[in-house]
């Protein structure tokens, strides 16, 4: 696959959930085709949308798109990076993976990017313990794993006989709703969980930081 250079990344804020696409050239057409096909179309019409300020993203274009599906439009400043920082975060996970799967044959990187979405969305977050996917969908997402080494929904749906389908259709219904109830619940405490990591990082970086007193005239 030649002729890719460039990755457009979305992440969502809540989730961390990635979507992404190899890109020939970063233009605001491709850009609002992206939005359309693998934001709105997928997900629904998200309320706000955070940008850099990049000659793809702040212009009329994309401005009059998000102005047609009534999506706030918010452009990252300049002064406080940190404001798209998780996607600076998803961008640097991304590269992280393509690394290891590629084992050094870079030109493939566009084939193996799905493969490592993948990854990334079904993995458990080493601050909540949870997954992208199981925030994102309300159920783990079924792994190659499970079906090399029998995990007991696999081994339930493999044992399933039609003759009892609206029992196996009673059990699942009765399952999900359980997982409806318990799903804000588990986002609640997924916040918490992201406000307390947040937390420990401010107080070891305000540990590694030295006073100093500024004067009118100092450079800085």
């Amino acid at each position: 696959m030649k002729g890719y250079k460039w990755i457009l990344v979305a992440v969502d804020y809540f989730t961390k959930w990635i979507e992404a696409k190899p890109l020939t050239q970063p233009t605001a057409q491709n850009v609002e085709n992206f939005l359309w096909a693998n934001i709105v179309c997928r997900y629904g019409i998200p309320m706000v949308i955070i940008i850099d300020n990049g000659t793809s993203f702040a212009n009329q274009r994309i401005h009059d798109f998000c102005g047609e599906h009534q999506i706030n439009l918010k452009y990252a400043s300049v002064w406080h990076p940190h404001t798209n920082g998780q996607a600076e975060a998803a961008n640097k996970n991304i590269l992280n993976i393509l690394k290891k799967r590629l084992d050094g044959a870079k030109a493939r990187w566009p084939e193996e990017l799905l493969g490592a979405l993948w990854a990334y969305n079904t993995a458990p977050s080493e601050v909540t313990q949870e997954s992208p996917f199981s925030l994102s969908f309300r159920m783990d997402a079924v792994i190659p794993v499970e079906l090399e080494h029998l995990s007991p929904r696999i081994e339930v749906a493999t044992s399933f006989e039609p003759e009892a389908l609206q029992t196996w259709v009673d059990e699942n219904d009765n399952s999900r709703r359980v997982d409806l109830d318990l799903l804000e619940q588990k986002r609640e405490l997924v916040a918490l969980k992201h406000f307390e990591h947040k937390r420990r990082v401010e107080r070891y970086y305000n540990r590694k930081v030295s006073p100093r007193t500024l004067n009118q005239g100092d450079l800085v």
